[in-house]
Order: C-alpha cells, then structure tokens, then sequence
C-alpha cells in the first residue's frame, strides 16, 4: 500500500485522473489512473477539502489497495544504472513525489519498470540479479521495482523470483554513507536485533562494487506498522498492546546495541551524541523558515533541560516514528495462513542513531503512536506510564535498570517540542491540526515540569507569536 501522508498538500486545482500534462504543478501525491478514478471525472482538491480530504484519503487508499497495475503504459530504460526508470505519462506510480512537471521528473522519480517485448534489461536490475544470485547462491530474477511505503526514505523495494516463490529485499540510496548504514544494519541484526539485514556486505571485508552503485541490498525487515493499528481499530486494547511490544524492542535494542558499542567505532560506523541544537534547527527552525539567531533563546532553554537528566546515555534509534516500526509475520496453523503478529516488531532506518538517554525513543514513539491510535480509535484512554512499564520490565531481564521518572518527564516535553513543526508537511490545515496536538501535550508536560520548564515555554511562545501559528500557543 502507498505511502498517503501529506496527501492533502496535492497543489494543483483541477485535474482529471489518467489525463496529466505538462503544465501539472509540483504535487505530493500522484496515484495510479484507474477507471473509478477517470469517472470521478474533474475533481478539485479545494473541493475535496472542504468536503472532506480525510474521506478522501481513504477513498484513494482503498482505491490504491485494490487495483493491479496491467494497464500501464510502457517504461524506457535511462541510461545511468540507478534502478531509476523513465515511464508513459499513464503509468504513475504511488507515492512518488514530483519538484518540478511531472514529464520533467518521471524519468528521475517512477520506479515502475516494464521491459519492452524482445529488449533486454536495464543494466541495473542486471546488476542487482548478480549481486542476488552469488548472495543466495541461487538463479535470483527481479520481476518489479518501485517505492517501498514504509519509511519517510527514499527506499526502492524490489520483487524478486526465486524458483517457483516471489520474495522482496530493499535498496537504499546509494550515498557517502552507505557502507555506515550497512555497517549498523549488519551489527544490529547480528546482535540479535529485528531488522534489515545486508545481502552481499560484511563489515572490514571487500565486497561487491556493484553494491555501492546500486545503493545498499537489504533484506525484506517488514511491512509498516501504520496499517496494523488501522488493522486493530475496533480493539484499543490491542492496539496497546503493540506499543507495549514497541517498547520492549526499544529495551532490546538500547541493550544490545549499548553493549556492543564498539564494535560501530571498529569498523567506522560511531554512533554521535545527541545534539540539541541539531534537533531543533532541522525539525523546528527548518519548518518555520527560522533563522538560528531567531531561536538561540529556545535551543538555549531545551539544551539547559536536557542536561538536567541524569544516569548514562545509550544507543538509540534517534527518530523511532511509527513509519521505522515494521510488522513481523507467522504462519498461523489454525487459520492456514501467514499473519501478522502484534508482540514482535522490527526497526529499520539506523541512519539516525545516536547516544542518548533511553527515555528520548520512548517518548518519540509513543507520541507518534498516540497520535495514530486516536485517530484510528477515537477513544483511546492508554497512557504513556503503563506503555512505560513494559520497557522497564523488560530492561530489568537484562540486569539493567534505566528507570528515571525526571528524564522520562524532560524527554516528553522536549520529543513535543521536536514533533510541532514538521518541515516534510506542507499543506496548512495539517501542519495546524499536528502543531495543536502536540502544543496541548506540551502545556501539560511543561505543567508537571514546573520552574524547571518555564524558559522553554517563555521562548517558545515569544517565538512562535511572530508567525501565523501564535494561536497554537
């Protein structure tokens, strides 16, 4: 299923589905024609807000879920070796994000491939079948490559045949710091941590050119979490109980990974400290268009609270969203069927890892979490303190005790303070809506907080009564 978030910052007015020009403007979302959608003949996205874009959205998703993509058009090969590929203007992908026209940006953006009758394969995905083939030991055939929905990253997922099976494996970016991400992938899974594994890389020895021109192979870690709280919707109950699972992954990874610390240094993969200032001039001053000098006092403010806490530091996820929390599946004999499990989950994206408190993942996920549950639940009366004791418990297995009723408070506030603005969303009403929960969650946690959060709160609303947004404050 596509990625949808941010579907209701599409900028053009009046488009028909199936039927795109040249003069389309940049859009966030493009989805694929179908029928039902050419009989929805023009619709305008002013309308369809006033109306009502959250219907919407689930139209569209419902609408992406059940058609097959047969009637496309045909894809030409460019000729870089990127698994990047030019398509018709009728065979648009889900999810794929377009900066300038959409006949400028496809050859660059759509991951869809169709190889023309008698043609051979672009010299990528040939790339990639090599590299498969020698890992698995194994005839391995791509059959598909496009956008994979999990993650906020630019990673591409690829079907692959193996015998009479299809399976998938993804490929990340490739980029200076590819051989650090499949470092800490290949670390983490090792340690007995749920994730992407590396197909073809192993740290300190030489490996496959081909590799690094493709971007980093890993192995299929997930599918998104988001789509199992839409799942369990109608039981809250077992919607927590997923976060509780969340959390005990979280008490994992800290203690594992922390124990293996250096072993990231050995081979040039080092995990940084957590930067305060780094935090709030690529979410907060990043999204409001803010100069460091208009938010020195709030960086201030936040770093003096943060070196409040207390006890050791230890690897952390750093951005540990809902999106970077995979589901994990089992074969259930009572149903015959494989299904997805809502105690065991998986973590992907180690780019962002750093030294940290351990209540800093706790308190990001959980905030992104109680967002998802409430709107998939409405009523939803879990609180933070009884996801909390899971991690706890499950820390105390390890002979550790990370407890700190203080650090989980300051690293409450501070995650909302992070989550109020999000550079990545564009459209008003969102970017409204997503600054008012997370401002109502703050004011309570700046209440418990006392004198010890009154800096943080005076610049806050100093800065943000300059803006349009001074009534979240």
């Amino acid at each position: 299923m596509a990625n949808l978030d941010g579907l209701e910052s599409i900028a053009y007015e009046d488009v028909v589905f199936g039927s795109f020009s040249r003069e389309v403007v940049p859009v966030a979302t493009v989805v694929p024609a179908t029928s039902d959608m050419i009989n929805m003949k023009s619709l305008s996205v002013r309308r369809a807000k006033r109306a009502d874009s959250a219907k919407f959205a689930d139209y569209v998703r419902r609408v992406t879920e059940a058609e097959t993509y047969r009637e496309r058009g045909r894809a030409k090969p460019n000729d870089d070796t990127s698994l990047s590929y030019s398509t018709s203007v009728n065979e648009i992908n889900v999810g794929a994000p377009l900066k300038k026209s959409f006949a400028d940006e496809a050859g660059e953006r759509m991951m869809s491939i169709r190889v023309e009758e008698g043609g051979g394969k672009p010299e990528g995905i040939e790339k990639l079948e090599k590299v498969l083939s020698e890992a698995y030991n194994a005839k391995i055939e791509v059959t598909n490559v496009d956008l994979l929905p999990v993650t906020r990253k630019e990673v591409k997922r690829v079907h692959c045949v193996l015998e009479n099976s299809v399976f998938q494996v993804w490929i990340m970016k490739a980029g200076k710091d590819t051989v650090k991400g499949l470092t800490r992938y290949f670390i983490a899974s090792q340690n007995g941590v749920p994730t992407a594994k590396p197909i073809g890389f192993v740290p300190g020895q030489s490996y496959n050119l081909d590799i690094e021109i493709l971007g980093g192979v890993v192995e299929h870690a997930g599918d998104t979490y988001n789509n199992l709280i839409h799942m369990l919707r109608l039981n809250p109950g077992k919607v927590f109980m997923t976060a509780e699972a969340v959390g005990r992954v979280l008490a994992d990874f800290h203690v594992k990974l922390t124990r293996t610390k250096e072993e990231f240094e050995k081979y040039n993969a080092g995990i940084r400290e957590l930067d305060v200032r780094d935090e709030i001039m690529n979410r907060f001053a990043s999204a409001l268009n803010l100069e460091e000098r208009n938010v020195q006092g709030l960086i201030k403010a936040a770093r003096e609270l943060y070196n409040k806490q207390e006890g050791n530091k230890v690897v952390s996820h750093g951005d540990i969203h809902t999106k970077n929390i995979v589901t994990l599946t089992d074969y259930n004999k009572t149903v015959s069927q494989i299904a997805t499990k809502v105690d065991e989950f998986g973590v992907i994206d180690l780019d962002s890892m750093v030294l940290d408190y351990p209540q800093g993942d706790l308190a990001d996920f959980w905030l992104h979490h109680l967002r998802d549950a409430r709107v998939e639940c409405g009523n939803y009366s879990f609180d933070y303190e009884d996801y909390l004791k899971a991690y706890d418990s499950r820390i105390r297995e390890f002979g550790e005790d990370f407890k700190s009723e203080r650090n989980e408070l300051i690293s409450y506030v501070l995650w909302c303070v992070k989550e109020l603005f999000d550079p990545t969303r564009k459209d008003g009403l969102d970017i409204q809506q997503k600054a008012r929960f997370y401002a109502h969650l703050l004011r309570n946690g700046l209440d418990k907080l006392g004198s010890s959060g009154n800096d943080l709160g005076r610049e806050l609303k100093s800065i943000l009564r300059k803006t349009e947004y001074r009534d979240v404050w």
